[in-house]
């Protein structure tokens, strides 16, 4: 197996690029959750889709709602991110480490975008 970027790489670490980005990019929008401002983004759904694939248990928006309070304040939620990196909570999507939170995050706004990211 060769070493170094492949074409599936680079295309994988540009849609974790794009949605962790639009994750923290859109954080402070007023009137709106996090999940809100990442369900129009097909990055955020291919992501979430992604992770969805590789724990079907979780497939389901008011589970994942439950497990995020996203009623919280950002800086709540960035601190549990924080917390699950430094206690190797993480997820590994598309050979990608994302914080157990972050990938919980894309997973719901991929739920609410619907099937196929339509």
């Amino acid at each position: 197996m060769p070493s170094g970027i492949t074409r599936r790489r680079l295309l994988a670490s540009g849609i974790l690029y794009v949605g962790g980005f639009a994750l923290y990019a859109c954080a402070e929008e007023p009137g709106s959750t996090i999940v809100d401002q990442l369900v129009p983004l097909p990055a955020a759904a291919t992501v979430g889709r992604a992770y969805l694939a590789s724990n079907p248990v979780e497939n389901d928006a008011g589970y994942l709602a439950g497990l995020l309070s996203l009623d919280r304040s950002w800086a709540l939620i960035e601190e549990e991110i924080r917390e699950d990196y430094r206690d190797g909570r993480i997820a590994r999507v598309s050979g990608w480490p994302l914080s157990i939170t972050e990938a919980r995050i894309f997973a719901l706004a991929s739920l609410r975008r619907g099937p196929a990211g339509y």
